[in-house]
């Protein structure tokens, strides 16, 4: 019966680091998104660039945390998996769930945000282009992965960016506020996603 219980404490153990595992690499791309827009907001704000800079600077960050968070979550398909033998994701599906959102986000984001002109500011259209871009593409990540696991800790990432879009459009600085409120949002996010990841051992 001894036998018994100290195999159920391990495999309760076991699975309490596989929870922790998936959150902490969950919780990866937002830090890597993190870093993305710091890097751009403090470049900016030392050198004045040229519109063609944020083309080819968000441009080449898509592709790069796009290829980083299929990999991410890749994982966490893979932990995933093994809690759960009826979760099933390929390295297609994966791609599909994570890159496809983005990609999306991306072409109305930058694409067609930008070019109806919602402000006579050019800096609010970007400003406007670039939260746009992240609240749809976490948004629909969040909803594409839903079917096989509810990733809640995402809600701030899109949440606190949504609702501060009114604020830009309003705003003389409307970069620093579309940075900073997916700044915010994405901090609760990771916060959220760690404290998750320790919280199973508490």
């Amino acid at each position: 019966m001894s036998d018994v219980n100290e195999l159920k404490e391990v495999l309760s153990d076991l699975e309490k680091k596989l929870i922790s595992v998936e959150k902490i690499f969950a919780a990866f791309p937002f830090a890597l998104w993190m870093a993305i827009m710091l890097f751009y907001s403090n470049v900016t704000g030392v050198l004045q660039v040229p519109w063609e800079f944020n083309m080819v600077y968000w441009a080449a960050a898509v592709i790069i945390a796009v290829f980083f968070m299929a990999k991410c979550w890749e994982k966490v398909a893979q932990l995933s998996r093994v809690m759960d033998k009826n979760v099933v994701l390929s390295k297609t599906k994966v791609f599909m769930l994570t890159g496809l959102p983005w990609i999306i986000g991306a072409i109305i984001g930058w694409g067609i945000i930008p070019m109806i002109h919602l402000s006579v500011n050019p800096e609010v259209n970007i400003a406007l282009g670039l939260i746009s871009f992240i609240v749809i593409s976490v948004f629909g990540m969040f909803l594409a992965m839903a079917k096989y696991t509810v990733q809640k800790e995402m809600i701030p990432a899109f949440i606190i960016p949504l609702v501060n879009i009114p604020l830009v459009l309003g705003a003389t600085n409307a970069m620093e506020v579309a940075c900073s409120s997916i700044a915010l949002g994405y901090t609760l996010t990771i916060l959220w996603y760690l404290y998750s990841a320790f919280k199973v051992h508490m």
